[in-house]
């Protein structure tokens, strides 16, 4: 992979970040310099390295006490630190080094063949890391807009479906805003009202209703609409009216869904005039029929007081 990474160095002493930057330099990558443990933290919020190289002793903050909070954030703990010292040998700054998480504690004066070797691998590993999380994030981008594609697709599949059934059914559908605006009037209310959907988009719902039915109507709309109320259906009858004045019966269904702006306002509905004129006349014909027995007991009782008179 022909592609540069960051290396911090860091030493307080210029004389030693020049030499580190003359051992590595033929590496081809970036050599960010740090001139104290709080350089060193500040630098590794802004960007991103491959390995840190770190001088042990430093006035202020020395090394150990930088790799520490470096190894206490999430960003920056599993970056590669190697130690470099020309004074702290013995074994303990060796295990101290080691038990802070350090992957190397290497003694100046450095053999540059050694340190330009383990650098490379840090860099060469960091890289291909960097090359897979890269990789990877392409084919979440890439299954996330097949996802989207196919979403698309179904989506459009379904409304065509949606579209095919509301077109066949011979109930009327309607749906209306929050402003009582039409927004769907499908085929069976066309025929219902007499009037075509270009001709009712977008005005009011409530033009389709007789006069006296509109407000009561508009207090259902208000009921069905109020805040944390569960999803309903509300069955009611209201006289509607079609484009040549004729009232009619309109049984009807109502319901709301709520979105994250506005809801809308599903009316499913059926002419029911003949079936209100039939229960008219079967009541008609049940009062006649009661009336006529109750005229008949009365015979009945008259006659029998005749017979007792007899």
């Amino acid at each position: 992979m022909n592609r540069r990474a960051r290396i911090l160095l860091v030493d307080d002493r210029p004389e030693n970040l020049l030499a580190l930057e003359a051992i590595l330099e033929p590496l081809g990558h970036e050599l960010v310099r740090a001139n104290s443990g709080e350089d060193a933290l500040r630098a590794l919020l802004r960007d991103d390295y491959a390995v840190v190289l770190i001088d042990v002793q430093m006035p202020g903050m020395n090394g150990f006490e930088t790799v520490e909070l470096i190894k206490q954030r999430d960003r920056t703990k599993d970056i590669p630190i190697i130690f470099l010292t020309a004074i702290s040998k013995d074994d303990e700054y060796v295990f101290r080094g080691y038990e802070v998480g350090a992957v190397d504690y290497m003694f100046k004066p450095l053999h540059p063949d050694i340190l330009r070797s383990k650098v490379s691998v840090f860099v060469d590993l960091h890289l291909k890391n960097q090359h897979i999380r890269e990789q990877e994030h392409h084919l979440r981008a890439s299954r996330e807009r097949e996802l989207e594609q196919r979403y698309a697709v179904e989506r459009l599949e379904a409304e065509a479906r949606f579209t095919e059934v509301i077109a066949s059914v011979t109930d009327a559908i309607i749906t209306f805003d929050d402003e009582k605006h039409i927004t769907l009037f499908n085929v069976g209310a066309e025929q219902m009202f007499g009037i075509s959907a270009s001709d009712v988009l977008h005005t009011s719902l409530l033009r389709l209703l007789e006069p006296t039915s509109r407000a009561a109507f508009a207090r259902l709309i208000a009921q069905a609409a109020l805040p944390n109320r569960a999803p309903a259906n509300r069955q009611e009858i209201v006289t509607a009216c079609r484009t040549g004045g004729e009232q009619f019966q309109f049984e009807c269904s109502l319901s709301y869904l709520r979105l994250t702006e506005g809801g809308i306002f599903t009316l499913i509905g059926r002419d029911i005039t003949e079936r209100v004129a039939t229960e008219r006349a079967l009541r008609h014909q049940a009062e006649q029929l009661a009336q006529i027995s109750e005229e008949l007991r009365a015979t009945n009782e008259d006659l029998l007081d005749r017979q007792r008179e007899l």
